[in-house]
């Protein structure tokens, strides 16, 4: 067979991969705006108070997500979605109101066993580990990792103190912890406003 025949072979390939994608994108696009119909237009106002108004429209997304189907969406990125939700449910909250951050020694009340725990440098306070948390999002010192090598089971957070190359804190939490954690921690922070 001819060099012309593979090229083609393999654009025509590359082709319906891409046509593929794009009418599943445009099935979820028409799924979703069928869904945004049902949204009170009230929702999509300005924010009133930022910190407030975008914790809880967080929340709302995880909430909206997690009542989807895979069979509307597509494909589910629900850890995706998450992990940047995580923005709004725990970097906005311990930034915006640090000094609201809860003090008190980190303990298995918010569902964070100690085996989570690989490096934690100083005393074990939410507000550490928050803040901790937060710089390992706020400068990509995340991964997703599987037990399985099908799905994703656990995030692994990792923060450095400024020019050393040793980490300060490493954590690695299933996902379903982390998830009850953040959402926890956001509505501890929104009672707090």
């Amino acid at each position: 067979l001819s060099l012309g025949f593979y090229f083609t072979h393999i654009t025509n390939t590359y082709c319906l991969r891409i046509v593929e994608v794009f009418y599943k994108q445009l099935l979820v696009s028409c799924l979703l705006v069928s869904s945004i119909k049902k949204i009170n237009v009230k929702n999509m106002s300005c924010y009133k108070k930022f910190e407030i108004d975008f914790i809880k429209r967080t929340l709302g997304i995880l909430e909206q997500y997690e009542q989807c189907s895979p069979l509307e969406l597509g494909e589910k990125y629900e850890i995706t979605l998450f992990v940047n939700c995580c923005v709004g449910l725990i970097v906005i909250p311990q930034q915006v109101i640090y000094d609201s951050v809860p003090s008190d020694r980190l303990d298995n009340s918010w569902d964070i066993q100690n085996d989570y725990i690989i490096i934690f440098k100083g005393e074990r306070t939410i507000k550490k580990f928050v803040r901790h948390i937060r710089n390992s999002i706020a400068h990509g010192h995340i991964q997703l990792t599987s037990d399985n090598e099908s799905e994703i089971t656990h995030v692994e957070f990792e923060d450095y103190k400024y020019g050393e190359k040793l980490p300060t804190f490493r954590l690695r939490i299933p996902v379903k912890a982390l998830i009850k954690f953040a959402k926890k921690f956001a509505e501890t922070m929104l009672s707090k406003l």
